[in-house]
């Protein structure tokens, strides 16, 4: 997925889906105005922005999204030049056919994004990926933690166990990212000066997840049957969670039909899917005996592990940490040479 753009998901976390129909607790569903504290000197003013004609409108917003001039970026801020404001309506893709409710309210400034924290006002339902929900038949069957609201009863359960995994591991963290960490760069000095250059993303994956078994499950996932298969087979299925979103650099004309329009068939990855699940299955036996205690079904435990594990954490990591060295090594001989006296200083 590396020509793949993850950016959208992230321009997506600054919109909320707007409901249909208010009710006692509102998903920002209807927010207004007059909820936010104002200054006698700025009068409260409705949202501006509109979501167009129904089902073209949202097709419209799409292709503005993801193929307008200035790309996403412009997309918002061609907004707030023409509403003056940081908070408007607009929708938000994938739309037709995949959401059913694409209109959201975008906040892009401090002042009100905190609002999107106060769980009497933001419904939190099926939205971790935006105005649609990925098919459950890509996590077993199970609305895993993430699409949870903080008011279903299996939320408190499985964020509770969740807690217990990082606790549980909380000892082993700091040693094995610095053992992991450590092999990664000795073998890729070692290609360097082979090879006169040494390829990082591949590698660094494979650290990565080396890195979270060992840290999560006391585990070297390469001495176990999934081998150094890890990143590609999370790779393939988070694809297929997030290709309504996401971009591959392709002629609109043909990335609309194959990644916009329609969802990708989740029959395609499900033996890597399988492969991921008997992986912690055979690996993750403190947390899953913790399960058993709380009362949560083994199976539904292992799928929300994994979503964790795969999605969230190795999806960090995956995206973060090259982006991190990325700009360290951007920024010049300067902070190179501070950093290293810090770290030499400091071991």
């Amino acid at each position: 997925m590396d020509s793949l753009s993850l950016n959208s998901t992230a321009a997506l976390t600054t919109a909320v889906r707007r409901g249909t129909a208010p009710s006692e607790k509102q998903s920002i569903t209807s927010p207004t105005l007059s909820e936010v504290n104002t200054s006698p000197d700025r009068p409260l003013r409705d949202i501006p922005g509109s979501y167009g004609i129904p089902f073209f409108g949202p097709i419209k917003d799409r292709l503005e999204f993801f193929y307008g001039t200035g790309g996403r970026d412009e997309f918002f801020r061609s907004r707030i030049q023409k509403f003056n404001s940081t908070v408007f309506r607009a929708n938000m893709p994938p739309g037709p056919f995949v959401s059913s409710n694409s209109k959201v309210i975008v906040l892009l400034d401090a002042k009100s994004f905190p609002i999107l924290f106060d769980v009497s006002k933001v419904e939190k339902k099926d939205l971790f990926t935006g105005t649609y929900r990925p098919s459950t038949k890509l996590t077993g069957g199970y609305r895993i933690l993430s699409y949870l609201d903080p008011s279903e009863p299996r939320h408190a359960q499985l964020k509770n166990l969740l807690f217990f995994m990082l606790k549980s591991s909380s000892s082993r963290v700091i040693p094995q990212f610095e053992t992991t960490y450590t092999e990664l760069f000795e073998s890729l000095e070692t290609e360097l000066a082979k090879n006169g250059k040494a390829p990082f993303n591949d590698a660094g994956e494979v650290a990565a997840f080396r890195f979270l078994g060992r840290a999560y499950f006391n585990s070297n996932p390469e001495e176990t049957n999934i081998g150094k298969d890890g990143p590609k087979l999370i790779t393939k299925w988070v694809l297929f969670n997030l290709s309504p979103i996401l971009t591959a650099g392709l002629p609109w004309f043909l990335e609309e039909p194959l990644l916009h329009t329609f969802r990708l068939p989740s029959f395609l990855v499900k033996s890597s899917y399988k492969k991921l699940y008997d992986y912690f299955e055979s690996v993750a036996t403190t947390v899953i005996g913790e399960a058993v205690k709380s009362e949560i079904p083994k199976e539904e435990a292992l799928h929300n592990i994994l979503f964790a594990v795969c999605f969230n954490t190795f999806g960090g990591v995956k995206i973060l940490f090259p982006d991190t060295l990325k700009w360290i090594g951007l920024a010049g001989e300067n902070l190179h040479t501070q950093l290293a006296e810090e770290i030499r200083g400091a071991i």
